[in-house]
């Protein structure tokens, strides 16, 4: 082994001297055991596959979600991983498991699908509606056309003196926000 024989005193001062250094370590050290790696993997995995204890066990029945929740000593959120339910996982699994022979099942939940981003935006329809009352009644007839295109959001709230008020604005703002970014790409294609 070249890794034993190069003595303790040796100072690896040049680029070479330590790329000689690192394939020496490499080639004694590291690939003997990358390559027996795999060979474990799938010896542990052989023994998990061909264990028979399975059924004696109630804790890897639980794991393995063999019998039935309700009669059983451990309570099932503790040993059961549940992917969260959201929209993302629905279409997802829904892409998955739909092929040719099963493409005119679900059709009103694939067109629900297609339209989520507009229900998304939906619910913040009723702060963009109190934001647009709130600067209606502030600057009706009261800006110039000039002065609202120097106008911004940051100067805006700057000019808002009560608190409270500037963050109800800002909160209204922000959903305004939200709901713009859900509908920008379909405003954009759409019209």
């Amino acid at each position: 082994m070249y890794l034993l024989e190069i003595r303790a005193n040796i100072l690896l001062k040049t680029r070479e001297e330590r790329r000689t250094w690192e394939e020496a370590i490499s080639r004694s050290l590291l690939a003997p055991f990358l390559q027996s790696v795999p060979m474990e993997i799938n010896g542990w995995l052989q023994h998990v596959i061909n264990d028979r204890s399975l059924g004696s066990n109630p804790l890897m029945r639980q794991v393995y979600e063999l019998e039935n929740p309700v009669g059983s000593r451990f309570p099932p959120q503790l040993w059961r991983y549940r992917v969260p339910v959201s929209i993302g996982h629905l279409m997802y699994t829904i892409d998955q498991n739909s092929d040719a022979a099963r493409a005119d099942q679900c059709l009103l939940l694939k067109a629900f699908l297609k339209e989520e981003w507009k229900l998304r935006a939906v619910q913040y329809l009723p702060d963009i509606i109190k934001l647009q009352c709130l600067l209606v009644k502030k600057y009706h007839r009261q800006i110039s056309q000039q002065e609202a295109l120097i106008l911004n959001v940051e100067t805006f709230l700057a000019n808002v003196n009560d608190a409270t008020e500037r963050h109800m604005l800002k909160k209204l703002i922000d959903s305004f926000g939200i709901a713009w970014k859900l509908v920008r790409e379909g405003v954009l294609m759409h019209g």
